[in-house]
C-alpha cells in the first residue's frame, strides 16, 4: 500500500546499505540467489502502475485461495481438499503473501524481467547467513562490485546466535563490524523471541 500512495521503495530493517539507493529503475528487485527460482522482498520497489502491485494488493486479512507458488505436489491437494476454495491467507506459511507471491506475480506479469541479480543485495543465501556472525566469515571485500547492500536474514541470525555465540554478536563478524561502522552499541544481552 506504501508503494502504491507514494512510489518509495520498501527497505527491510535488517538491509545493510553499501552505497546509496539511486536506481536507476522503478522496478527495484533482486533474485535471491542465482537459481533465479526467487525474487526476496526485502528491498523492492513497484511503480504505481505495476501490474504486480495490483495483484500483490488483492492480499488482505480475509483473502481466501491457493497460496502463488505452492509446490507442484501440495496445489492439487489443496485445490481438492477445499473443493477449489483454497484456505484462509493466515494458513499460507511462511514467504507465501511475500517472496512467494512477489515472485509468482511478477512472473505472471512480465515484470521479473527487471530483477537485479543476487550479489546486487543478497550475496549470500539465508542459509548460508551464519557467515555474517561467524568471526572471519565474510568480509566487505567479499560483496560484489556495485552490490547496492546486503540482507542479514535478521530472523536466521537471531537463531544463530543464540544457538552459537550466547545470543550477541560476536567480536571479529562482519555483523559487529557493521555495527561498529555506524556507530552502533555492542549487543550483548539480545532478547531472542
Amino acid at each position: 500500500e506504501m508503494m502504491r500512495r507514494t512510489g518509495e521503495i520498501w527497505v527491510d530493517l535488517d538491509i545493510f546499505a553499501l552505497r546509496p539507493f539511486a536506481f536507476e529503475n522503478t522496478f527495484v528487485f533482486a533474485w535471491e540467489d542465482g537459481r533465479h527460482d526467487i525474487i526476496n522482498n526485502a528491498l523492492l520497489g513497484l511503480p504505481q502502475g505495476s501490474k504486480t502491485l495490483a495483484k500483490l494488493l488483492t492480499m488482505q486479512p480475509d483473502t481466501i485461495g491457493i497460496p502463488p507458488k505452492s509446490t507442484f505436489l501440495n496445489r492439487p491437494w489443496l485445490f481438492v481438499s477445499t473443493l477449489g476454495r483454497g484456505v484462509g491467507i493466515e494458513r499460507w506459511g511462511m514467504g507465501a503473501t511475500g517472496p512467494l507471491a512477489l515472485t509468482q506475480y511478477l512472473q505472471d506479469t512480465g515484470e521479473y524481467v527487471h530483477a537485479l541479480p543476487a550479489e546486487a543485495i543478497y550475496p549470500l543465501h539465508w542459509r548460508d547467513a551464519e557467515r555474517f556472525v561467524a568471526p572471519g566469515g565474510y568480509a566487505l571485500s567479499d560483496a560484489a562490485d556495485g552490490a547496492y547492500g546486503l540482507h542479514f536474514y535478521a530472523s536466521e541470525l537471531r537463531r544463530i546466535m543464540a544457538e552459537k555465540y550466547a545470543a550477541a554478536v560476536p567480536d571479529g563478524s562482519f555483523l559487529a563490524e557493521a555495527m561498529a561502522q555506524v556507530g552502533a552499541p555492542k549487543l550483548r544481552d539480545v532478547t531472542v523471541d
